[in-house]
């Protein structure tokens, strides 16, 4: 696994969003604290052990790469491995302050302020007494941002191949707009399909939602997200700034 991403505070809130560690406390005030403290030591192994089950592939994802292409993603607790954070990211998550909790039967609140002066809000939910951070939408929605902007960039790809195919789609395929626009190697181009006048493209996002661009027959430009309300995809089943 290459080495953690909190170089930044921004990076940081990421990571700690998606993990929690409680290491035996029944405070989810206390549970931040060390996740915090975890965090700045590089301890993946054992936030790997305290993160809510349904966002363990989202701790942390690595692309997975196949003869230089993205195929799909895999969370960075499949081989948690003790990191070393680099002098800023560890600065940012030593001088953060949990400044206070809400607790709501098995299910809690927990505000932090940042060095920036930013604060974040957690949500916790307690599982066999112990707490444990879960993966906000927010983080979700950053996640997305990354799989929505290459969705569009696939479009302008299968636009330009039509337009050197005597403005046809059939045949086209994510090797075709690969070559048109390689950095789409760098995102995971999930559906591609073409005909005489319509095409799907689809990027699936780290988070498992994909997002697609479709062409109907009569012109007409249409989005579509299978993670209806979370994320990046607004409810509804469409993409956040295609919604009405």
């Amino acid at each position: 696994m290459a080495p953690l991403r909190l170089a930044t505070p921004a990076c940081l809130a990421a990571a700690i969003a998606l993990v929690g560690c409680n290491f035996g406390t029944d405070d989810p005030v206390e549970t931040v604290q060390e996740f915090y403290d975890a965090v700045a030591s590089g301890d993946v192994p054992a936030a790997c052990e305290e993160i809510v089950p349904d966002a363990q592939e989202l701790f942390y994802p690595e692309p997975v790469v196949e003869a230089g292409v993205v195929v799909g993603y895999a969370g960075g607790c499949a081989d948690p491995k003790q990191v070393e954070l680099d002098a800023e990211a560890r600065q940012a998550a030593e001088n953060a302050e949990v400044a206070s909790g809400k607790v709501d039967g098995d299910t809690a609140t927990v505000k932090v302020e940042t060095v920036d002066g930013d604060t974040l809000v957690f949500d916790l939910v307690r599982i066999d007494e112990r707490w444990r951070l879960k993966a906000p939408a927010e983080l979700l929605t950053g996640l997305d941002s990354d799989a929505k902007s290459a969705a569009r960039m696939a479009q302008t790809a299968i636009e330009t191949y039509a337009s050197d195919n005597q403005r046809s789609y059939v045949a086209a395929d994510a090797a075709a707009l690969r070559e048109i626009q390689p950095a789409l190697d760098r995102a995971y181009l999930s559906t591609v399909t073409g005909d005489l006048d319509t095409y799907e493209i689809g990027v699936t996002s780290a988070s498992g939602t994909e997002f697609t661009i479709e062409r109907t027959e009569d012109g007409e430009i249409l989005s579509k997200c299978d993670d209806a309300g979370l994320g990046g995809c607004a409810a509804g089943g469409v993409w956040t700034e295609f919604a009405e």
